[in-house]
């Protein structure tokens, strides 16, 4: 199409067509919140401007949705790198971007699913996945979910003095939500908006080394996770024609024009379900986030009291100028009187005051990662022995993460 359009300038036809060789997924499109707008403007009412997508440093330009509560009177048509197709290497599991497809979706690790039956159609070099598609069928909990056991059971000898104690209990992520439009404001920094956002979820634990009645800094415990969804997926766009008011501003994502009539966009944030499947064979979890223990079990003596967490937002984008960030996680636990009892989940045995510290580094990209800070799981959090709750959430102030468990 964009051949077609520039046939007779031979400088925009070279670059074109570079761009789609060194980015193949390129795309034309509009962002997915311009939707909300096109079910109640017919377009030959609406504005469009093409706007560049590829590269975050361009995200400067004037009269185009910034996203930013100002006034616009144009929706933006991207030009950009498409972040529902993967390119995957012919011959390989490695992406466009060096990563390998179970770094995008570590859920495939725990199968052997062939991710060539998602391919939406293939070049010479790369064919290309839908990746909300794999996405939507790994929701399901049973495809290449890992199975967590069945039933419950009590640790023998074990005394029990917490609402959780003495459970071998299996520990999953259950769902996820972003704080406001604020937090969405922050990680969405694609010139006309991003329609996907992917979470990276950091752990560390502590290990338990030496001696255990002596303080100690250790070596970490670490492991990850990989959340993906489309902006709909985590946030509900909803359209008002006029001006918002002073009371609706804390929803407010953008406003627009057209014509002489004004509108405006709030958006909401949506809980983000991960679901737990529950067949005849057992509980399955994409995300049993105790992962060093059968059933993803709470184990004094793997994690202690507390397992610490940094999240932050990725775009799977290619990015030429870079600047990386480095975080760092610290966790600090306490250590049970009694290390090394075959099955250790009872709280009585951390009454002691000896602790293992650990920490944990990983840099992000400055160009395409957005750091959403960190929190901590704790053996002691009250609402898992609150009745009918079988859970809690933890926030790091811009997402908030359930943390379930079953008997």
């Amino acid at each position: 199409l964009l051949l077609d359009e520039f046939e007779n300038d031979e400088q925009y036809k070279v670059l074109i067509k570079k761009a789609t060789t060194e980015i193949p997924n390129l795309v034309i499109k509009i962002p997915d919140w311009a939707n909300v707008v096109l079910k109640e403007v017919a377009l030959d009412e609406l504005e469009f401007e093409i706007v560049p997508g590829i590269r975050k440093e361009l995200y400067k330009t004037n009269n185009v949705a910034k996203l930013n509560g100002v006034s616009t009177t144009a929706i933006p048509i991207q030009v950009k790198e498409s972040e529902k197709l993967v390119p995957i290497k012919k011959g390989t599991s490695k992406t466009i971007w060096g990563q390998d497809v179970t770094d995008v979706f570590p859920s495939l690790q725990n199968c052997s699913i062939a991710v060539e039956q998602y391919s939406t159609y293939a070049d010479a070099n790369y064919f290309y996945i839908d990746a909300v598609a794999l996405n939507n069928d790994l929701l399901s909990g049973l495809t290449c979910g890992v199975p967590i056991g069945k039933g419950s059971g009590t640790s023998g000898g074990c005394t029990i003095v917490y609402g959780r104690d003495c459970i071998q209990e299996k520990n999953v992520i259950e769902g996820i939500k972003l704080a406001n439009v604020a937090t969405l404001k922050g990680i969405d920094n694609q010139v006309g908006g991003e329609d996907v956002f992917i979470f990276h979820y950091n752990f560390v634990a502590s290990q338990m080394c030496g001696d255990p009645s002596v303080s100690k800094d250790c070596p970490p415990s670490n492991w990850k996770f990989v959340f993906f969804g489309t902006a709909n997926d985590f946030f509900e766009f909803q359209f008002y024609w006029g001006t918002p008011s002073s009371a609706e501003l804390k929803d407010l994502y953008l406003t627009g024009k057209v014509g002489s009539y004004y509108y405006y966009i709030k958006a909401f944030p949506k809980y983000y379900d991960i679901p737990v499947d529950f067949s005849a064979e057992g509980i399955y979890s994409q995300a049993p986030y105790l992962p060093y223990s059968a059933n993803s079990t709470w184990d004094g003596n793997i994690y202690g009291t507390v397992v610490s967490f940094g999240v932050y937002e990725h775009d799977n984008v290619i990015v030429k100028a870079t600047v990386n960030k480095t975080i760092t996680v610290t966790n600090t636990t306490k250590v049970a009187s009694s290390l090394g009892i075959k099955i250790f989940q009872s709280a009585a045995d951390f009454s002691n005051s000896t602790t293992r510290t650990s920490s944990y580094t990983y840099d992000i990209v400055a160009a395409k990662d957005v750091e959403l800070g960190q929190n901590a799981v704790i053996y002691y959090d009250q609402n898992y022995s609150s009745p009918g709750f079988y859970g809690i959430n933890k926030s790091t102030g811009s997402i908030t993460t359930h943390f379930a468990y079953y008997e």
